[in-house]
């Protein structure tokens, strides 16, 4: 994983900001052990979020740009993280071998 995705590389917006212009990708590998745990817990709440929605064939529901939108799990205005997936497992293990 470089990094170069432009999807989860954008700094974070709205109720999951973390710090001011930190992108998934860098949340998941700053210093800050915290910041990683909340990072991690949404990547994988999202793919689980699509994936109880494809199997219940339901929607997403999200705002976008101050609409409530219900959308596609599989839906291009949903950022695709699955490129994320194991850098979050691997921070989630980190944590509970503690």
């Amino acid at each position: 994983m470089n990094g170069q995705s432009t999807m989860h590389n954008k700094p974070l917006q709205g109720p999951f900001e973390l710090d001011k212009g930190m992108s998934l990708y860098d949340a998941l590998l700053c210093n800050n052990a915290e910041t990683r745990w909340s990072a991690a817990a949404m990547v994988r709440a999202s793919a689980e979020a699509r994936d109880v929605a494809r199997r219940t064939s339901t929607w997403i529901v999200t705002v976008i740009d101050g609409e409530v939108r219900r959308l596609d799990p599989d839906s291009p205005l949903l950022p695709d993280l699955t490129e994320l997936l194991d850098l979050a497992d691997s921070v989630e293990r980190e944590r509970f071998s503690r």
